[in-house]
């Protein structure tokens, strides 16, 4: 039934266990770096990768090469994947396609159905194309919906997100799914049969599961402050009360002092109240 090959405990030799223990505290280390020491997610990632290959036991002389080689077999991947991605994306919101879907979406399925439509339409759309393009290229479908329901984009695009993420991390043909299909020697038709069957129901509960719990919460804080303004009409990415507060800081109008007049026969008289001041010379 299966044309698995087996694993055999022989097989897994003391040295693999020690290049997985490698790449545990890798991604322990990564996420160190960024949520403790608040260390930008490139510099972070720069620093776990070259950790990794000292750890490992490569050649230190190897370590700058095959992170070089590493990274830039990636960009170029991901450089043309993004630039299409946002030509797509520009396209579809400039020519009123994702307003015209997001319309659809909203009043064909309400807002109890418009979770599970996102998701379906993640799922579908995240198939033939990375995670990346699908964000980019769905981006302005996501804004528009949020803006027709009054929700925030982040709450409002959580199906769509769950659905890519889903398909891209356990269908083929992305690159996860397919290089352990081929690693495992697994027939890709039973892979994508069992990767629907495990990811629906994840996808289900990342999605609009708890999207629908963080909605019930956001409407909730909305009732109790009714001073809070609708963010009906706000862009996509606005500012926060805290940094409004910063900005009115830094931009509220000072009106610098008056400076006095020193010199030989001069003197500075003080201003009377409601007056500029000036300066006399004695007689």
């Amino acid at each position: 039934m299966w044309n698995n090959l087996p694993v055999t405990s022989a097989a897994v030799s003391p040295d693999s266990w020690y290049l997985v223990a490698c790449a545990a505290g890798t991604v322990l280390l990564l996420l160190v770096l960024i949520a403790r020491v608040r260390l930008h997610p490139a510099l972070a990632l720069a620093v776990a990768a070259l950790a990794l290959g000292i750890a490992s036991g490569m050649p230190l002389k190897q370590v700058p090469l095959s992170f070089s080689t590493g990274v830039g077999n990636l960009m170029g991947h991901i450089a043309i994947v993004l630039g299409l991605g946002a030509v797509l994306g520009r396209l579809l919101a400039g020519s009123g396609g994702a307003a015209a879907l997001g319309r659809l979406l909203v009043e064909r399925c309400g807002d109890a159905g418009l979770p599970w439509a996102l998701l379906a339409l993640g799922i579908v759309v995240g198939m033939p194309v990375f995670f990346e393009v699908g964000l980019v290229l769905l981006m302005p479908i996501v804004a528009e919906a949020a803006r027709r329901t009054g929700r925030p984009p982040v709450l409002a695009g959580m199906p769509l997100l769950a659905g890519l993420s889903i398909v891209h991390g356990t269908l083929p043909p992305h690159p996860a799914a397919m290089l352990a299909a081929v690693q495992y020697h697994a027939d890709l038709g039973r892979t994508i049969l069992w990767g629907l069957v495990v990811g629906l129901p994840a996808a289900a509960l990342a999605g609009p599961g708890l999207g629908s719990f963080l909605v019930w919460r956001w409407e909730k804080r909305q009732a109790t402050s009714p001073a809070v303004s609708s963010e009906e009409h706000l862009p996509l990415f606005a500012a926060t009360d805290e940094e409004e507060l910063q900005i009115e800081s830094h931009t509220e109008d000072r009106v610098p002092p008056v400076p006095r007049l020193r010199g030989p026969g001069i003197t500075a008289s003080k201003p009377p109240a409601g007056s500029t001041a000036s300066a006399s010379k004695p007689s």
